[in-house]
């Protein structure tokens, strides 16, 4: 019994700890680290190249997706996130600007700077509906301020959003 009680607690930490470190290797997660401090802020997002793939020949079409190359594929997937991606504080919506797409062959990551951040950061509104074309999509958010460390999942179930009231700990 008491061994059956360690073996849980150390699988706990284990899946703890490769959840922090994890890449997507299905189609159906993407992983976001979205970094908050006063007046910035970053997105930084992981997908395993399937379901980009997916995502993006359901929203621009097959065709003009594979007949893309890969500096187009990279452009179509920027903007797809862009217009998939709304960051709100106080009702604000906070300017997203595309910084940098690794298009790989397994995996995917971008990163995005959120461009007119106020210094006081409240009333947190974060939706992400990006890849939801594909089957059971999970958007896995980790979220990061002075204040907050969350992780949470994004999904159908709570329409891919996300709102967070007060970020100054209270």
């Amino acid at each position: 019994m008491l061994y059956n009680a360690i073996y849980k607690a150390i699988a706990l930490l284990v899946f703890s700890f490769l959840s922090q470190t994890a890449y997507p290797h299905t189609s159906f997660i993407s992983f976001y680290k979205i970094t908050l401090s006063p007046g910035s802020g970053y997105i930084y997002g992981s997908f395993a190249r399937q379901g980009v793939d997916i995502a993006l020949q359901n929203y621009y079409g097959e065709s003009r997706y594979s007949k893309s190359n890969m500096e187009e594929k990279k452009k179509l997937l920027g903007l797809y996130l862009l217009k998939k991606m709304s960051i709100k504080v106080r009702g604000e919506n906070i300017a997203l600007n595309v910084n940098d797409v690794r298009l790989g062959s397994h995996e995917t990551n971008i990163s995005i700077n959120m461009l007119n951040m106020p210094k006081e950061i409240s009333d947190l509104e974060i939706k992400i509906t990006a890849m939801s074309e594909t089957r059971n999509q999970q958007n896995v958010v980790l979220l990061k301020s002075k204040y907050k460390k969350e992780k949470v999942i994004l999904s159908k179930k709570n329409n891919f959003k996300y709102k967070v009231l007060n970020d100054s700990g209270e």
